[in-house]
């Protein structure tokens, strides 16, 4: 076929197969390098700017969101008790937050027995009503993290997730030989975010244990230890 007869190619978008790079090899193709098997731990006892900016977030997130749930109560649009009500709105709160605070309400629907009812009732919605996030971002990060846009890696990619949890979530796709798979991303900027927030709560927790008298040595002496261990469970994005 002559450069004459041969049809127009069309260029790959985001927006159809026809640009699918049937060849495409991923950037782990061969294996991951050693660089990025390595798990880089933030120190928590650090505390800037950006801690501080974030914990007057924190307050006016947690006021705001419990004070529009009373006021939802005033109004008649929320039902139940005050107590239930303002729980509602804590848990609010901690879906705006993010990450971290899903997290926090995820242990405590999981612990009713330390938790009060209510509360605890309010925050089963963090076991599986995550919001996601929005298609337009999940397609960018496949695109800074591949180096192609989803249109040319996949024949077929779903913009709205199988489903969404606290760290990430899952989208449908299908390969270039037809094969149907999952693509799970982290949410953005989850890193920084946990991070920052992780170094507030051990700010708040030295802070606690240095002005509470503890019943004893031996749990004077594992706080230290809960919480260098969760310095590893700080997670990293991951590149697919």
């Amino acid at each position: 076929m002559t450069d004459v007869d041969r049809p127009p190619s069309r260029p790959a978008t985001d927006f159809g197969a026809p640009g699918v790079v049937s060849h495409f090899r991923g950037p782990f193709a061969d294996g991951p390098p050693g660089e990025a098997l390595h798990v880089e731990t933030s120190a928590l006892d650090k505390f800037g700017v950006a801690e501080l900016r974030r914990m007057i977030v924190i307050y006016l997130t947690f006021s705001r969101a419990i004070a529009t749930a009373l006021l939802g109560k005033l109004t008649r649009r929320r039902r139940g008790s005050w107590v239930t009500v303002a729980s509602e709105g804590v848990v609010d709160a901690f879906e705006i937050l993010g990450p971290t605070f899903v997290k926090l309400g995820q242990l405590i629907a999981s612990s009713p027995g330390i938790f009060p009812a209510p509360l605890s009732n309010a925050a089963l919605r963090c076991l599986d009503e995550v919001p996601p996030f929005d298609g337009a971002t999940a397609r960018e990060m496949i695109r800074q993290d591949l180096g192609r846009a989803p249109s040319q890696i996949f024949r077929h990619f779903e913009e709205s997730p199988l489903s969404a949890a606290s760290i990430g979530q899952v989208h449908a796709c299908v390969l270039p030989d037809g094969r149907e798979a999952v693509i799970k991303l982290q949410r953005p900027d989850i890193r920084q975010r946990m991070t920052t927030d992780l170094r507030i709560m051990y700010r708040l927790g030295s802070t606690l244990q240095k002005h509470t008298k503890p019943r004893s040595t031996r749990s004077s002496a594992r706080a230290p230890t809960s919480w260098a261990s969760s310095r590893t469970s700080t997670p990293t994005r991951s590149r697919s």
